[in-house]
């Protein structure tokens, strides 16, 4: 079982950029850096569901 990875055009709000994205096929749920998400887009609080 390999690591895949994968460069990303990620757009936000406030513009666009690269990303490095690792997939995982059996997971329930995605994360991304503070940091991208910040320099990208304006977060949002997801509901809990």
């Amino acid at each position: 079982m390999g690591l895949i990875i994968k460069k990303l055009k990620v757009m936000g709000d406030k513009g666009e950029g690269m990303v490095n994205a690792l997939f995982d096929t059996g997971a329930s749920i995605s994360f991304i850096r503070s940091d991208v998400v910040t320099g990208l887009a304006t977060p949002l609080v997801m509901p809990k569901r």
